[in-house]
């Protein structure tokens, strides 16, 4: 069964459905790359971004985004459009502070039609190696394209954009 057939025939959630999440301690948000915005949060992702306050949060410009991460949002949104689901390691800037976390994610659509993202935050453990997290990080920023590839399979196991 695909990902599509599993949520409906439909490869994007519906904005109508995120009040289930509203409930649930694990930061989540829906990112909008067109606009750079949040435009939907539960409690604990306005806490994960350190917001007063869900409009605070809905009103924070994320325009500052380097091109390599727009490259990565835009890329995850075209397997996103295929109802697949991913999870990769981001290290994002809350207030300014850096952290780094595992972030599932899937697409959403708006009300006015268009794609965004749905994310889910992991909080990586704090014995990970601070040297090989940058490194990492490092490597989704390169203007070089990097892939790592099962010999079993065409999948990428790990890539930048």
């Amino acid at each position: 069964m695909s990902p599509a057939q599993l949520h409906g025939g439909q490869p994007l959630l519906d904005m109508g459905e995120l009040h289930y999440y509203e409930w649930l301690q694990v930061p989540m948000w829906v990112f909008d790359p067109d606009q750079m915005c949040v435009r939907w949060a539960n409690q604990a992702g306005v806490d994960f971004w350190r917001a007063d306050n869900l409009q605070a949060l809905l009103a924070r410009d994320f325009s500052d985004a380097s091109v390599a991460t727009r490259s990565r949002l835009l890329a995850s949104m075209v397997q996103h459009a295929t109802g697949r689901v991913l999870r990769e390691s981001w290290t994002l800037y809350p207030m300014g502070q850096p952290l780094t976390t595992a972030l599932l994610s899937r697409g959403v659509r708006l009300p006015d039609g268009r794609q965004a993202i749905f994310f889910c935050s992991e909080p990586l453990a704090a014995s990970y190696d601070a040297d090989m997290l940058r490194g990492i990080e490092a490597l989704q920023h390169t203007p070089v394209r990097v892939a790592l590839y099962r010999l079993d399979s065409t999948l990428s196991v790990m890539r930048n954009p």
